[in-house]
């Protein structure tokens, strides 16, 4: 019975926390190609799409329970989860080289080495259980230490370090500039984004879910829609 519990809890904030992001990430990627279709644009509209993604496999996955479908849909979701900020990334690049033509070569190098990467994290988790998610913790993911502290390490080191360091690049840049608010608006929100992610592993990691559980829904979710907003409002408007 406590199991049934706690199995419909997790049924109503998954429902709740998870079909309500695909929305507003999904509306947010359809207002950006709406008004331009080009590379900046196609870019920024891809990290929401992809964003939404990772939540509607997530979504799957709990309603797919006690299937052997479950297990793979999770893992699904948290390569797009890490994957769709490496577009956040490749979108802060191509502004810094906004007064060059940015080679398509160069474009898909860089979306090649971050997918192989983000791969390695996903077969890590596979062959070492780094996720464990299945009735035994009540279909909810729990990460190994080992497997948390990775994806500590490649959400700081290749995704917070190079986000603030194009950043800081692009003030420098546009030093003067009216578009130096805009930047500024895209720093916090690169913050609070990165900060989303990190508080997701936070609360699948096995050595500090228990403590932060109760309040996560009440953190992440605000946190995640001002981060989102943020980005659309910092240049989700008049890219050239």
């Amino acid at each position: 019975m406590i199991f049934l519990n706690l199995f419909q809890q997790r049924i109503i904030l998954v429902s709740i926390g998870q079909s309500w992001p695909i929305i507003y990430l999904s509306l947010f990627a359809y207002m950006l190609l709406k008004r331009a279709k080009n590379r900046s644009t196609i870019t920024l509209s891809t990290f929401f799409l992809m964003l939404a993604s990772a939540y509607f496999f997530a979504f799957i996955s709990i309603f797919t329970v006690n299937t052997p479908f479950s297990y793979s849909f999770y893992m699904i979701t948290w390569f797009l989860l890490l994957y769709s900020h490496f577009f956040f990334i490749l979108f802060a690049w191509l502004l810094i080289q906004i007064k060059e033509h940015v080679a398509l070569k160069k474009y898909i190098i860089f979306m090649i080495f971050y997918g192989i990467l983000i791969t390695g994290i996903i077969w890590d988790a596979i062959f070492n259980h780094g996720i464990q998610y299945d009735e035994t913790t009540g279909w909810t993911p729990i990460f190994s230490a080992q497997f948390a502290i990775i994806n500590w390490m490649f959400i700081g080191f290749l995704f917070m370090l190079p986000e603030f360091i194009m950043a800081f690049r692009l003030v420098k840049i546009f030093k003067g500039s009216k578009v130096v608010i805009r930047i500024k608006l895209f720093l916090i929100s690169s913050f609070l984004e990165f900060a989303v992610i990190s508080l997701i592993v936070l609360y699948n990691a096995s050595i500090f879910s228990e403590d932060y559980r109760p309040i996560h829904f009440y953190i992440n979710l605000p946190l995640g829609m001002i981060a989102a907003y943020c980005i659309y409002r910092s240049f989700g408007r008049r890219i050239d």
